[in-house]
């Protein structure tokens, strides 16, 4: 036989196409292929770089896969420890407050004006302490950090005309965050573990230095700087020319920490309102969803019902478009108020889409599982049944209820969180629950199978419930209410001593400072520039750096996972006011018996007496980051949120990205079943064992510090907060500082290592060998299997399959294209080479074999005929 072998590769091509993974290599001077002649491969050898050693495969492609393969981003919102530093809870301790009393206004109820100690100036905020009791249950917790707008973000808040401007009160405003997103992209092909986790973290890391010329007429060019949010006055402050501040898109940000972020033309700031500061929330949910179903701009109410009582004298002033209430008593038999499963309250809110979308998320934010049914039966989010949300009713006084404090002689009353009792309903749907609907009110008929068109697709109210997971219905309103149709809420059982709801009432959504919901503290740095006085406006900082500086990716090569760690600004013993180094000013600490190192009172509580007492708590850490969503990236840069509530988008989104290759599972960072303020522990992170609440751990999720369990010993304490490690405990010394790390946030799953088993070699030299993918038929001479690698490239040997051509035909060049099992183009490198054997048959033994079959039939014959 005569045997041609045909060498082409990558590198000295004619033609390369990454996109369809081919290359052409010419010949120059013909291969002449007779009919009868076997084609076939003699070798492959594809280059990889890195391909055999320990690496991870980062595909470019993936079929049917839209997204980048190779970045996502994390959508963060900026958080705020309540460490008394640069946070107070509200209401304030102060002499004179105001609030809106006219009922007919869109800002009744809420804070008017301040007026600090009737001081000349409000600027010394050394006499700034809160009048929230009970403070101490909220002292070092997580605060979500944003704002009101009637328009912009968090990030670029809108100004305000005045301090009055009713358009600043939630009646009018949404509450929007502090948000960053944070992009990270890996290179694709293979590449060790350690590596991608170090170029992770070194995005989390970029900012923008502050100022920048970005062209090259340095000397008269207009400086780029990244400002803090709504920074206004003459010239940026000092530490924004020496510092480098980053940008949106980083993991830390430069906050107006001051009670002015919008413009007012008050300069004093004697007069101010908590609707234009930077406010830090412990239930960021509650503000976002809740703002956008009570803004007038947001939400749309039904008050033709509300109209009717006005007129015939039930209600003493007509609902507005800023007010959510309640169009039905409830029950009241006996000196109760009771009712059974399914009762209904009827709300001014529209049954249409836009409304049931926000009360969707608004409702599930809200979910919580009682105390009471924390039991083994509660594992994770399995047990739908136990959960609840709160139909809140009635409006907290920012000032308190009207009997607090009567009494005292004092300029102030003591104020504690209050929550007006609280009506339950199912958190996620429950079909008995909803199948026993029923309403008291005559005008009012229930429509459980009225038809809505939400998102394109008509559906019965109850389908929609069943399918959206939340307990609602509408509700016709009837005559009197021109047959509107509201959006009706069904309780669970209840049965309540001595109180009276009434129609009229406010429902659902409550920004009263004293309501448990609505906790808030606002954000305000109280030091000056150097040399400055705290009694001169100009000279305070009013600005302040939030985020998480040092957040890692990492691979822990014991555990072969990725982890995520640091996702919180670290408490450090730092170096105070010591005019020399401090060799253990970057230790991270946590802080047991922590109070304000600096001053122990500053923001604290002031009792009835005018007393400051301070709050001991326990101080993990200063500031973070909290993810919220996860976004992938279209190949064209745009990137698309995942659908936290679509299993369907999860899957289609999430499996295939980046995340996703390197172990994460979706659940481990979007699960909505967390509490915002929880510490996080590994223990009920990444546990399968059956855990008695399912509910501790953190959403937004985030990391912070955490210790040894042996913690007794690290509280042992000397008179100087000193570790004596015998078996006593800390006896009240404050600022016990216990060695710490972050903790780490593991992939439940080892990374992926290889995206597909094989490649394939596809060859346009002849038609012959049909490999089908999705019903795809393609030429495939060879498979090269990854069974074999060395360095940077993968080998495979001869088939034991090949082609027979059927004509004669002159073979000029040669397109070979290697391929994935899916067809997409495979990442190769251009040393990649193969190698084609074409076998021409002898032609005088061919001749012989067959003279030789021809005689063999003829005796054949001859036997047979004898």
């Amino acid at each position: 036989m005569n045997t041609q072998l045909i060498y082409v590769d990558k590198e000295s091509a004619e033609v390369s196409n990454n996109a369809d993974g081919s290359f052409t290599n010419a010949i120059s001077e013909g291969v002449i292929v007779k009919q009868g002649d076997a084609i076939s491969l003699e070798g492959i050898a594809i280059n990889s770089i890195s391909v055999g050693s320990e690496v991870i495969e980062i595909p470019e492609t993936v079929k049917n896969y839209d997204y980048k393969t190779n970045a996502m981003k994390l959508n963060c919102f900026f958080y705020i420890h309540h460490n008394y530093q640069f946070t107070v809870s509200f209401p304030l301790a102060i002499k004179k407050e105001e609030i809106y009393t006219d009922v007919n206004a869109a800002n009744y109820g809420y804070y008017k004006s301040t007026d600090f100690d009737g001081a000349a100036n409000f600027f010394n905020l050394s006499i700034l302490r809160t009048q929230l009791k009970d403070d101490f249950n909220n002292a070092g917790k997580r605060y979500y950090v944003g704002c009101f707008n009637h328009a912009g973000t968090a990030n670029n808040p809108a100004p305000a005309a005045t301090i009055d401007d009713p358009l600043l009160t939630p009646n009018y405003a949404r509450f929007d965050f502090l948000t960053t997103d944070l992009e990270f992209q890996v290179d694709t092909g293979y590449d060790n573990p350690t590596n991608i986790a170090n170029k992770i973290t070194a995005d989390f890391h970029s900012g923008t230095p502050s100022p920048q010329y970005p062209n090259l007429e340095f000397l008269n060019a207009e400086a780029y700087y990244e400002k803090p949010i709504s920074f206004s006055g003459a010239g940026l402050p000092y530490d924004l020319y020496n510092l480098s501040v980053t940008n949106q898109n980083a993991s830390v940000n430069t906050a107006y920490a001051f009670p002015r972020p919008f413009n007012n033309p008050d300069s004093t700031l004697r007069y101010w309102s908590l609707y234009q500061t930077l406010l830090g929330v412990q239930n960021p949910y509650y503000y976002f969803w809740g703002s956008r179903l009570l803004s007038s701009n947001r939400q749309a109410k039904n008050n033709a019902y509300g109209n009717y009582l006005h007129s015939i004298g039930e209600f003493l002033n007509p609902p507005h478009s800023w007010n959510i209430v309640s169009y039905n008593n409830l029950p009241f038999s006996g000196g109760n108020t009771i009712y059974n499963d399914g009762f209904v309250v009827c709300s001014n809110l529209p049954y249409n889409q836009s409304t049931i979308e926000k009360l969707r998320e608004f409702i599930h934010s809200q979910k919580q599982l009682p105390i009471t049914e924390g039991t083994t039966e509660s594992i994770r989010t399995t047990d739908k049944k136990f959960y609840r949300w709160n139909l809140l009713f009635g409006r907290c006084n920012p000032l308190g209820r009207t009997n607090d404090g009567v009494g005292i002689a004092s300029p102030y009353a003591t104020l504690t969180c209050e929550t007006f009792f609280s009506h339950f309903a199912s958190a996620f749907y429950n079909e008995t629950t909803f199948n026993a609907q029923y309403i008291n009110e005559i005008d009012f008929t229930l429509l459980p199978n009225y038809i809505i068109n939400y998102k394109g697709v008509d559906y019965t109210a109850k389908n929609l419930a069943k399918i959206l997971d939340i307990m609602i219905v509408p509700v016709d309103t009837g005559v009197n209410g021109n047959n509107e149709i509201n959006v009706g809420f069904i309780l669970n059982n209840t049965s309540i001593g001595g109180e009276v709801y009434l129609r009229g009432n406010n429902i659902l959504v409550d920004f009263s400072p004293t309501r448990r919901e609505a906790n808030c503290v606002m954000l305000v740095n109280p030091n000056v520039k150097s040399g400055g006085s705290t009694n001169n406006i100009d000279d305070y900082s009013k600005i302040i750096n939030l985020g998480a500086p040092d957040m890692n990716m990492l691979f822990d090569e014991t555990r072969g996972r990725f982890a995520i760690d640091n996702m919180s600004w670290a408490n450090y013993i730092g170096s105070g006011n010591s005019d020399t180094a401090v060799a253990t000013a970057d230790q991270e600490v946590i802080t047991a018996n922590a109070q304000n190192v600096i001053d122990p009172q500053l923001f604290s509580y002031r009792d009835e007496l005018n007393n400051d007492i301070p709050n001991a708590y326990t101080k993990y850490a200063q500031s973070g980051l909290g993810i919220h969503d996860l976004s992938v990236i279209n190949r064209d840069g745009t990137s698309v949120v995942i659908d936290k509530n679509s299993s369907v988008d999860i899957k289609s989104k999430y499996q295939n990205s980046l995340l996703s290759r390197m172990g994460f599972d979706y659940q481990q960072i979007i699960d909505t079943y967390g509490i915002p303020s929880v510490i996080f522990d590994n223990r009920t992170y990444q546990s399968k064992i059956i855990r008695e609440y399912p509910t501790y751990f953190p959403f937004p999720f985030t990391t912070n510090a955490e210790f040894d369990t042996a913690i007794n010993e690290s509280l042992s304490v000397n008179n100087n907060s000193l570790p004596l490690f015998d078996l006593q405990l800390s006896r009240n010394i404050t600022n016990v500082n216990i060695a710490s790390s972050s903790a780490k946030a593991f992939a439940n799953n080892p990374p992926k290592k290889l995206a597909f088993p094989y490649w394939l070699v596809k060859t346009d030299i002849i038609d012959g060998i049909n490999y089908t993918a999705d019903g795809k038929p393609q030429n495939i001479l060879g498979v090269c299997n990854r069974s074999y690698t060395s360095g940077d490239f993968a080998f495979s040997f001869n088939t034991d399959y090949n082609i027979i051509a059927t004509h004669d035909f002159v073979l000029t060049g040669i397109k070979t294209s290697i391929l994935n099992p899916d067809l997409t183009p495979a990442t190769i490198d251009d040393a990649t080479a193969v190698i084609y054997k074409i076998v021409s048959p002898n032609q005088q033994l061919e001749a012989n074999k067959i003279a030789e079959e021809i005689a063999e039939e003829e005796r054949n014959k001859n036997t047979k005929s004898q």
